[in-house]
């Protein structure tokens, strides 16, 4: 193979092409990123009743309110238990628990799958801190004693007894961990009439930058942010994805302005995965993660409609033209309240954007975020959808008299449905909407969940005849599903997933995205973050199969999928070079980073047996050469369960020989290599 380095493609490669994709799904922020320990500590649980015919369009889904979830009692007599909701702690949230009574013992499990507290989950590491505080009331004296135990009756923690006033206040204490166990909050009430809410037990070591206050109460888990710090995409989109739309009444829809300060007063909703969102993780949050990793943020918003997938007859909720004044206040001002938060100056002599920027800055954030995109719904589609984009696009071009979008020289990502067709001929889908509309400025969004061989046969070539005069392409969810099915559902067997076959082939799938990066400006793997044991069924123990970073209580696990991933954000050029393999087995592309003179080779290899692959520079002189490489038989994954992580496979160095402007690269089979050459 010939790589000529005066053969480069005009267009610049988008500095944000990889980046990666952020939703609560699998407990990834509840249960996951939030250092939260405890499920449904505000006794405010809701969830949407699953079914096995999921996609079946005439279903709505059923709201189940929950309150007891994830608590159980120990031990007691003569005692009354219930649920009020009268004279809360706050009012966003005012369920909590009353007991009356000779005493009685209550414990909260943690994170595990809803409908099955019969594990505990909070997994207590040796020597860490953790904060466990509450609000409570008496009638009369009572008191509460709290810790973290077994189920075997150990305590793993110092007993720290509370004497309970007749008003609400604030109890807390911080303990140590004394063994590494699966534990569980317990509460021993004593006797009397005492009401309680808002109970938590949050890690304050493993949090990232624990050693500052700032973040310590910002609780975001270490070894999580880790995982994203070291992959170090460019971009993140969040919140969603499906949750975006939210289910079943359109108050269910994510609403950004709900989940920013005060935890207490956030209020949650139902997952669309089939659990409680609390929101402890919230759009600032998600901003900070951003921050922190050195990501640009690409946040996504509902665009008046439910989940389409999971009932399009009943998704339009709020109507551009039907319900103005509603998709104004729902829609319109979301998008410009979010980017006055997001970009905002505080000093700034518009009122609005000044109140919202001051806003993120009384939450420790004066200067603005790192924010060039903005999203309008997901995975919808059809009229309604589309004139609806339409007329946020239009009103964020007049707020005021002021063009939001050119002053702050954003792109807006419109939703292509859910299909893996394509472009086509320009008319299929969302293509039709904006050529015949001419929105070609927005980005589209594409999502592709196939099988390894549809990324090595049609994936390769897909993106080969795309129009380049019209729209860029933001393919914002794909993973190579092996054994797929519609959607990615009804995937069962983890061990056909996130294995070194579904790795190569998503490789050999972002080879051809780079090749062709003039028209695809930026692309994310999904989802991101999945816990072990976070689903109902036990048959299926994960809301989806595969993701990028599986997790338990106490450890992250990066799969072969992940270390792909950063093998290429970690050599990302901005100048393409015109390269083709002739080898069906060989997928490649070639970047150029200018500025260090380093060449950038990135080979995806599906053939059953090593190669020495030959690569002669052309118009430029090597200096030195090497290679980094991910290989392994074709169904090796790493592995993670309650325990332990055992990771199978990690990149290595490869083998590169260099004979002046001649290189022979060691190939093995089922392989992703990326070469870097250093350039004279």
């Amino acid at each position: 193979m010939i790589i000529d380095i005066k053969k480069k493609k005009p267009t610049k490669i988008n500095d944000l092409l990889f980046g990666i994709f952020y939703e609560d799904i699998g407990f990834s922020a509840d249960g996951g990123m939030s250092s939260e320990l405890t499920q449904n500590g505000n006794f405010q649980c809701q969830y949407l009743k699953e079914s096995k015919k999921l996609f079946k369009k005439e279903r709505i889904g059923k709201i189940i309110n929950e309150p007891w979830k994830s608590w159980k009692i120990v031990n007691g007599e003569e005692f009354e238990l219930e649920m009020t909701r009268e004279h809360p702690v706050v009012e966003e949230n005012p369920t909590h628990l009353k007991i009356k009574g000779q005493g009685v013992t209550i414990l909260n499990t943690g994170f595990f799958p809803l409908g099955t507290p019969s594990d505990y989950g909070m997994g207590v590491v040796k020597g860490n801190t953790y904060r466990i505080s509450f609000y409570a009331r008496a009638v009369g004296e009572s008191t509460i004693t709290a810790y973290l135990g077994t189920k075997n009756n150990k305590t793993v923690t110092e007993k720290t007894t509370f004497t309970i006033s007749s008003d609400w206040n604030k109890y807390q204490v911080e303990v140590v961990g004394k063994e590494s166990v699966d534990s569980a909050l317990l509460l021993e009430i004593g006797a009397g009439e005492v009401e309680i809410d808002f109970v938590s037990v949050r890690d304050l070591t493993n949090v990232w930058r624990a050693d500052n206050e700032y973040f310590r109460e910002l609780g975001l888990r270490k070894d999580m942010m880790q995982a994203l710090y070291d992959l170090r995409p460019r971009f993140v989109r969040f919140p969603g994805g499906c949750i975006v739309e939210g289910v079943g009444p359109y108050e269910n829809a994510y609403r950004w302005k709900n989940t920013i300060g005060d935890r207490m007063k956030r209020k949650g909703t139902p997952n669309r995965w089939g659990y409680f969102q609390s929101y402890d993780i919230g759009f600032y949050e998600f901003f900070v993660i951003c921050d922190e990793i050195g990501a640009s943020a690409v946040p996504m918003i509902n665009a008046g409609l439910t989940c389409q997938c999971f009932n399009d007859k009943v998704a339009l909720r709020v109507d551009c033209d039907r319900d103005k004044e509603a998709f104004k206040t729902d829609v319109i001002d979301y998008a410009v309240d979010l980017i006055y938060f997001a970009l905002g100056d505080v000093n700034a002599s518009d009122d609005r954007e000044r109140e919202w920027a001051e806003l993120r800055a009384s939450y420790g954030h004066p200067t603005p975020f790192k924010m060039r995109h903005l999203g309008i719904g997901n995975e919808n589609w059809g009229d309604a959808y589309e004139r609806n984009f339409a007329t946020v696009k239009k009103a964020l071009q007049d707020v005021d008299g002021r063009n939001l979008i050119e002053e702050y020289g954003l792109s807006l990502v419109i939703a292509n449905g859910v299909t893996t067709k394509g472009q086509g001929d320009g008319t299929f889908g969302v293509w039709n909407f904006i050529n015949k509309e001419g929105h070609q400025d927005a980005i589209v969004d594409e999502h592709y969940y196939c099988t390894p061989e549809w990324f090595f046969e049609k994936g390769d070539s897909l993106y080969d005849n795309y129009d380049r005069n019209s729209a860029k392409v933001f393919i914002s969810e794909y993973a190579a599903h092996n054994k797929y099915k519609k959607y990615g559902r009804n995937i069962k067997k983890e061990e056909e997933n996130n294995t070194m076959l579904t790795a190569v082939a998503e490789g050999a799938f972002m080879t051809s995205i780079e090749r062709n990066s003039d028209v695809i400006d930026m692309v994310a793997y999904a989802p991101l973050f999945a816990k072990i044991r976070s689903n109902v069924n036990p048959e299926r123990p994960a809301n989806w199969y595969p993701n990028l970073i599986w997790f338990n209580a106490r450890e992250t696990m990066r799969t072969p999928n992940y270390y792909v991933q950063q093998m290429f954000m970690e050599t990302d050029g901005e100048t393409l070079l015109d390269v083709k393999s002739e080898d069906k087995n060989v997928y490649l592309s070639a970047t150029m980073n200018e500025e260090k003179r380093e060449l950038y080779v990135k080979i995806a290899y599906n053939g059953e047996a090593d190669v020495s692959y030959e690569i002669k520079i052309e118009n430029a002189d090597v200096e030195s050469a090497k290679s980094t490489t991910l290989y392994g038989d074709k169904l090796l994954r790493n592995l993670i369960d309650n325990e332990r992580v055992i990771e199978n496979v990690t990149p290595t160095e490869g083998a590169v020989y260099v004979e002046g402007n001649e290189l022979k690269v060691a190939l093995a089979p089922m392989s992703v290599s990326v070469v870097t050459v250093k350039l004279k």
